[in-house]
């Protein structure tokens, strides 16, 4: 004979097992649709880059309508892009080292700027920081803004 209040606990523990099941297959499903979401979303971005690209190459002979679908495509993908990959901002010491080396500059090109060579290798490896008379030298020599060697 079957006692009632065992099967009211094997009811239950089937409902919770079925209701963890239904749980699991839901969340499956929830990243499956956001996988699928983040392929389109990467599918249209490179849509987007694709078009661009074509609408650039016209240069003069683009026409205003073009112009304006290149404008709201800009800054769509300017938008996703600020979202999804970020650009840190960089340390003055990193610019400088940056400009020395894509300007192909060694420490004894800007020494002067610094009054000393031990000054001037502090400065470039971050351990003292860049005064403002030095960003201002700096930013003379490089052709660029001193807010770039004052973090600003």
């Amino acid at each position: 004979m079957i006692n009632p209040a065992n099967l009211f606990v094997c009811q239950a523990a089937s409902l919770e097992l079925f209701t963890d099941w239904l749980h699991t297959i839901h969340r499956c499903c929830f990243v499956m649709s956001q996988r699928s979401l983040f392929m389109s979303i990467n599918a249209e971005y490179d849509r987007a880059i694709e078009q661009i690209e074509k609408l650039l190459k016209k240069g003069d002979r683009i026409s205003a309508e073009e112009e304006h679908l290149l404008d709201l495509l800009s800054t769509l993908v300017e938008k996703y892009e600020d979202e999804h990959y970020p650009i840190e901002p960089a340390a003055p010491h990193e610019i400088l080292q940056h400009l020395m080396e894509a300007r192909g500059r060694k420490q004894k090109d800007i020494v002067h700027l610094f009054g000393s060579s031990g000054r001037a290798s502090e400065a470039i490896n971050g351990l003292r920081p860049i005064s403002k008379i030095q960003a201002k030298a700096l930013a003379e020599f490089f052709h660029v803004s001193t807010d770039l060697f004052l973090g600003v």
